[in-house]
């Protein structure tokens, strides 16, 4: 079964939450990470070529700088990958409870749903078009003892 969300769509298969992003902001964001990236590793790589040429002493710090700032984008890019790949399927046999958050505004409702290990996944959706209802309708059918809270 297939839900709609306001950025992409929400997949039930194989007794699993797969969720799909159908928005490029993902993809504008990686591109300008990796624009910085290249920018620190050129910046680190001529703090290096100072060091060995020119015999500054001052090129240490530059050296420390970037490479904390390397090994930053290293962090993220790690847990990037891991929370698109690895957390972005959510089993409906480990939901513990569906909560209801809606917005100021009123024209979108949010989806927080927790498993037993108080990890949550949070899934916006339009109001209007009710698919937040069928969703949970859909996992009260797989696993009924899902809670289901409202605000």
């Amino acid at each position: 079964m297939e839900f709609i969300t306001t950025d992409g769509k929400i997949i039930i298969k194989d007794n699993r939450i797969i969720q799909e992003r159908l928005t490029g902001d993902r993809r504008q964001k990686i591109l300008i990470s990796f624009y910085f990236f290249l920018f620190f590793i050129n910046h680190f790589k001529k703090e290096i070529d100072k060091l060995n040429i020119e015999g500054k002493q001052s090129a240490w710090i530059g050296i420390f700088c970037y490479s904390i700032l390397i090994l930053t984008y290293l962090f993220f890019l790690g847990y990037y990958l891991l929370s698109r790949i690895l957390i972005n399927k959510l089993d409906i046999s480990k939901i513990s409870e569906v909560k209801q958050e809606f917005t100021e505004i009123g024209l979108e409702i949010n989806l927080k749903i927790k498993t037993g290990t108080k990890r949550y996944k949070l899934y916006k959706f339009r109001r209007l078009e009710n698919e937040y209802e069928r969703l949970i309708q859909h996992l009260l059918t797989l696993n009924p003892a899902i809670k289901v809270i409202s605000d």
